[in-house]
């Protein structure tokens, strides 16, 4: 039997790659590695391969004619530890601790604490001020795949190598600039490369949802590349493909990440996306003649459609505000799909207060009678609109509500126990209402 070592090289050999990574901090990678392989069986040694590999996911498939025996990953790295158990009774190097630092040999004759004898004397030196003269067996400084394989012939032929592994991931976050009418937002992509591999050249791929790793299989993996790409009314740089649940994003040209490296990538941009700004509030507080201050929450409202100058799958991610050159605040967004609302809280409005007063409290058995006075003001320059939502306490049977919201005020059910009260005030202007409920258990 013949047995024939080979080391291949990535660099040399490799034409095509491509990696999709996972916002759960996971990637998976696909090659494929020219070899030259000689009659019979043969060991192949390869290299190029990520530190936190998932070993269980190597998955090789070689031309017709090759057969696969057995596959071994390796990884003893090179440490210290290793090294002095290497050279344990052997001549080594070492400075002494003296003033001097005169460089000695001597023979390693202990590793904890670390000793070295030389002319008759025993040294307790530091391991980091010993010079090695020898390496351990079986180390390396990389970990690496074995394959045992047999070939019929001697030939050029190919293995086409995939598998997933740890250490890099992606996120999103926007930033969306506002002007009087229209917002327009820009999404950008941060990728970071932890692995233990550098990455050149490569087509990559992110994946945008909740990935249950227990239950992956590569070949469902294999076919998010085949899928339709969404149509969008966005300057779309990374066209979205929707995937059995998940949305893909590729980047329209290969790029490089190295290891330990973190780069961001423009996604898409979106232009004049009309939205709305408006106050909000709420009240659940319904105790005997209580009064409180309100506090009115900035948020900043669009819906991610294509007739809305969006309509793109967003993944989620920071949305940083701004206007007319100042930072307003920020917000996270969860996955949103296309033809949903996006909802942004980004702060607590300066000008618009307000407090609410209980001005009716009649609570006996089974029964209560409970009226509420609401109080707004805008003491800003510019008109807004404002939106109350009233929880009331949930009680079994029947409720009747009353209000004295009109013109200016509009009242909107929400479910058998809240309101929502939307209310357009003009600069400096204030505005009162009541409302009321009876219950009965």
């Amino acid at each position: 039997m013949k047995k024939i070592y080979l080391s291949i090289f990535f660099n040399l050999f490799l034409f095509a790659n491509s990696l999709t990574i996972y916002s759960s901090n996971m990637g998976y990678y696909y090659e494929h590695i020219k070899i030259s392989l000689s009659q019979g069986y043969q060991e192949i040694k390869f290299t190029n391969i990520p530190q936190s590999i998932i070993v269980d996911s190597i998955a090789p498939n070689f031309e017709d004619g090759v057969q696969l025996i057995s596959q071994s990953f390796k990884n003893n790295p090179l440490s210290l530890e290793n090294l002095l158990k290497a050279n344990l009774n052997q001549e080594v190097e070492f400075y002494s601790l003296d003033q001097e630092k005169k460089l000695l040999k001597g023979r390693l004759i202990h590793l904890n604490p670390t000793i070295i004898e030389s002319n008759s004397k025993y040294y307790i030196v530091s391991s980091s001020s010993i010079i090695f003269n020898k390496l351990p067996k079986n180390v390396d400084t990389k970990p690496y795949i074995l394959w045992s394989i047999h070939s019929k012939i001697s030939k050029e032929s190919s293995v086409d190598l995939s598998y997933l592994f740890n250490g890099i991931g992606w996120s999103s976050n926007y930033t969306a600039r506002l002007d009087r009418k229209y917002l327009h937002l820009k999404a950008w992509a941060t990728i970071i490369n932890k692995s233990g591999k550098d990455f050149n050249k490569t087509d990559v791929e992110l994946i945008a949802g909740v990935v249950n790793r227990d239950s992956l299989q590569r070949a469902s993996v294999r076919r998010l590349y085949k899928r339709k790409v969404m149509e969008a009314s966005a300057n779309i740089n990374v066209a979205p493909k929707s995937i059995s649940g998940y949305h893909l994003y590729k980047l329209p040209y290969r790029v490089t990440i190295h290891n330990n490296e973190s780069k961001q990538y423009v996604m898409f941009e979106a232009k004049n996306i009309k939205y709305n700004r408006y106050a909000v509030t709420s009240n659940n507080y319904f105790r005997n003649y209580g009064e409180r201050k309100l506090h009115f929450r900035q948020v900043i409202e669009f819906k991610n459609s294509q007739k809305n100058g969006l309509g793109l799958p967003l993944p989620e991610g920071i949305v940083r505000v701004y206007k007319d050159k100042h930072y307003l605040g920020e917000a996270h967004i969860a996955n949103t799909p296309k033809d949903e609302k996006i909802m942004l809280n980004i702060g607590e409005f300066f000008d618009i207060v307000g407090k609410q007063k209980i001005i009716k409290y009649i609570v006996r058995d089974k029964y209560r009678d409970i009226e509420t006075k609401y109080t707004l003001h805008n003491r800003g320059k510019e008109p807004i609109e404002v939106k109350l939502s009233e929880n009331i306490p949930r009680y079994k049977d029947k409720a009747v509500f009353k209000t004295s919201c009109s013109g200016i005020c509009s009242s909107k059910k929400i479910n058998a126990f809240s309101r929502e009260f939307t209310i357009k005030l003009k600069a400096n202007e204030s505005y009162s209402f009541t409302t009321e409920f009876e219950v009965y258990q």
